[in-house]
């Protein structure tokens, strides 16, 4: 069998260290990862690889030609233009005229590749994609796979809620020619997003193989790290050298005074002075030195020079870089090539030094250093669609990585709250966005679910705002129909924030315009939508959207004043959240105010509604009973051709609007329109869990035939249903239970607790 190594990609969730170096041949102790594959493919009789290159392709070719594997015949394919996987390998046509296998060039692993070949045999698949259980997801591909190992479904990369079981696509596929002839010449496609969903949706040989032993994809700094580690604990059978000694592995002579803690790796032509504690978790690449009283644990160094008492904890030194005496580097930090970390510097953890750079002595590192400039790891996402911090979280040159993000969506709408900062952000984004090449429109929304109005009146892909509230800022985004944006944009604005400082994208820069009126037209549109005639309701107009909803139905007639016997409404400060008090004083929760919004939705003649994955079992039961039927995002194909008649759910001066006018048409009380509602009650938990998420959601999926995957998963159980997700922002699950009462959704809460606790570590 022949092998084709995909190893094109620029490795960027991997900056600083390959800023300049091609993926496949950062170095796993002192060997190219992609020397690593070359050996592994040996070992199990593959002789013929033909390795797809790309980004920094004649580095490669010119390591291979000076240092040939043994036992391989390898050869070469370059695309001119990326091509996503399968474009890639299917440049490679005339090499592959049988069964093949494809391998990604930047991972490392010990797996089985001889028994994975023979169950391809025997299932006679047409592709089959080799699975690994990982405890960390969300980086990879999911794939669910049936009993018999035909795939069920793919989860390209997901969000915690959507992470239903473990077995995540390594970029190991075996592959029968015939795969090749679903893929465009030139056309830029890819396995896991275009080629396997087809494959699936046709119903073809398409199966999963999960797999033991090692696999690890060295994506990101701390993969990289955790690996090497995870080899010298022995939980992968990988070749880095002979060990004299347990947990030691030396290949350079050492001085006395040093002090070595296992596990250790010291390559050849290691220098170490007296008074230096290396390990334990220490890998000291070929070429690196350390001076006295220096300490260096659960670190790599790929030919590092540490000076006199410097602290390496938990950090990635790249070629030629050097740390000056007394230094401090903590967890997480990454120093790029031919860097210099001054004398007593201290670098906070997850800083990252980009390559040739140098960090001032005697200064304290608490940002990464991208040229002159700072950065962060992750954004403080507050809720889907809602960054919420200070300005060392959200400051404005992290405010422009993200805007330059959003500039790949499209036209943005942009608007914001009062306040000097509120103000400067919005600026610093429409930057980024222009200089992306996209246009911005600026507007003058004033609470965001104007601005979210905003973005539909102006044709823009998005919408964001931006408000402050004393120290605190928030930036919320709005994409299509008002929804709040999918995890594959929060992954965008993540790795933007995390890469080199930006540069401009497109030929051009985008336009900066200018919108006013945005208050008034939003206003119009709401004027329109009353019904004209009067309906015994108070209006709490103690902010702007209570007052502008106030203001337009008393403008259309549409309030009674004179009746005592009246219901109360008031609105949320950003717009989004009603909130209902019916005519007996009885404060309606969120859930039963979604119940009567919906079913008046289905009373005015609408078939379907679009709702949120995790919206209550109840609306399903209501549009059962109104002969219609509601859309889950995640669930049903269907849910973006109807998302547009659900602005209700998500605006709530229409949502207002709507109840009001069918109450007025139909002369019913809020308390009567309640009672035909059925009885629900909805009970939300969070639950800590430090164990393997993934692990535990393929337990839980395995509760109901009946579930249901999206954002999360939703499954009936005894009387009610429930919706299970982790949480993103921390170690826990979240539980929400419903049923005919509080204890009843209390007890279903219990029970998926007691799952969880069996599930933990």
């Amino acid at each position: 069998m022949k092998a084709v190594i995909m190893a094109g990609g620029r490795g960027v969730r991997l900056h600083p260290m390959s800023i300049g170096c091609p993926k496949p041949l950062i170095p796993v102790f002192d060997r190219p990862v992609m020397e690593h594959i070359l050996k592994l493919l040996r070992n199990h009789g593959i002789g013929e690889v033909r390795a797809t290159l790309q980004y920094m392709p004649y580095q490669i070719i010119r390591y291979f030609e000076e240092n040939p594997p043994d036992g391989i015949d390898l050869s070469y394919s370059i695309e001119d233009e990326p091509l996503g996987t399968a474009g890639s390998v299917a440049l490679s046509r005339e090499f592959l005229d049988d069964d093949f296998l494809v391998i990604s060039g930047d991972a490392i692993c010990d797996i089985d590749l001889s028994a994975c070949i023979e169950r391809h045999r025997e299932s006679r698949a047409e592709a089959t994609i080799v699975l690994y259980r990982h405890p960390k997801p969300l980086e990879y591909g999911l794939v669910m796979t049936k009993p018999d190992g035909r795939i069920e479904r793919f989860i390209e990369k997901p969000s915690w809620s959507q992470v239903f079981c473990d077995t995540v696509n390594t970029g190991i596929y075996i592959l029968s020619p015939r795969v090749l002839d679903r893929i465009k010449p030139g056309v830029k496609v890819d396995f896991a997003k275009d080629v396997f969903r087809e494959m699936l949706s046709e119903g073809a040989d398409l199966y999963g193989v999960v797999v033991d032993g090692y696999w690890c994809d060295i994506g990101n700094n701390e993969a990289y790290a955790d690996c090497h580690f995870d080899i010298l604990s022995g939980k992968a059978d990988i070749d880095i050298g002979k060990m004299q000694a347990e947990g030691y592995w030396i290949e350079s002579e050492i001085a006395e005074g040093v002090i070595l803690e296992p596990p250790v790796y010291i390559g050849k032509n290691v220098r170490i002075s007296r008074g230096a504690v290396i390990g334990p978790y220490a890998v000291v690449g070929s070429n690196s030195s350390i001076g006295s009283g220096a300490t260096v644990e659960y670190s790599v160094l790929n030919g590092a020079n540490i000076l006199r008492g410097a602290e390496i904890r938990g950090a990635v030194l790249c070629t030629g870089s050097t740390i000056g005496c007394d230094v401090v580097i903590s967890e997480g930090c990454v120093i790029g090539e031919n860097s210099q970390v001054e004398d007593s510097v201290s670098l906070s953890p997850g800083v990252k030094v980009w390559p040739g750079l140098r960090v001032k002595r005697g200064g304290s590192g608490k940002w990464s250093i991208y040229s002159e400039h700072g950065g962060r790891g992750e954004l403080p996402f507050a809720s889907p669609g809602e960054l919420k911090g200070d300005l060392t979280d959200l400051s404005p040159e992290i405010c422009l990585r993200i805007g330059f993000a959003l500039g790949s969506e499209g036209v943005v709408a942009m608007g914001c709250g009062p306040g000097k900062k509120a103000e400067a952000l919005s600026e610093a984004i429409s930057c980024g966005i222009r200089s992306a090449g996209a246009d911005v429109i600026r507007n003058d929304s004033r609470f965001f679910a104007e601005a979210s109005f905003a973005g539909d009146l102006y044709g823009a892909a998005m919408s964001v705002f931006v408000e402050e509230a004393g120290e605190q800022i928030r930036i919320r985004f709005a994409g299509r129909a008002r929804t709040a944006p999918s995890h594959d944009i929060e992954r965008k604005l993540n790795t933007a924030v995390r890469s080199a400082t930006p540069t401009q994208g497109k030929i051009r820069f985008g336009s900066d315009r200018f919108a006013i009126g945005t208050a008034l037209a939003y206003e119009t549109e709401l004027q329109r939508m009353v019904a004209g005639r009067a309906v015994k309701v108070r209006i709490q107009a103690d902010n702007l959207p209570g007052r502008m909803l106030r203001s337009v139905l008393e403008r259309s007639g549409g309030i009674d004043h004179t009746s005592n016997d009246y219901f109360t409404l008031s609105v949320s400060n950003d717009g989004t959240k009603l909130y209902v008090v019916d005519e007996e004083g009885n404060r309606l929760g969120g859930d039963t105010i979604a119940a009567l919004l919906l079913l008046v939705h289905f009373r005015e003649g609408h078939k379907v509604c679009s709702v949120s994955f995790d919206a209550a079992q109840v609306l399903e039961m209501i549009a059962v009973r109104e002969n219609a039927r509601i859309a889950r995002r995640g669930r049903d194909d269907d849910y973006w051709e109807h998302v547009g008649d659900s602005l209700f759910l998500r605006d709530a001066l229409i949502a207002a609007i709507k109840l009001c006018g069918y109450l007025c048409k139909t002369g019913q009380k809020v308390v009567s329109l309640c009672k035909e509602i059925p009885d629900f009650q909805v009970v939300s938990r969070h639950y800590q869990f430090a164990g393997d998420r993934g692990q535990l959601m393929r337990t839980l999926s395995a509760v109901s035939s009946r579930r249901e995957l999206g954002d999360g998963i939703r499954f009936p159980m005894r009387e009610g249903w429930v919706h299970v997700s982790p949480d993103s922002s921390r170690q826990a699950i979240r539980v929400i239970a419903e049923s005919v009462s509080v204890e009843a959704a209390e007890e279903l809460c219990a029970d998926i607790h007691t799952l969880i606790k069996e599930n933990d570590l």
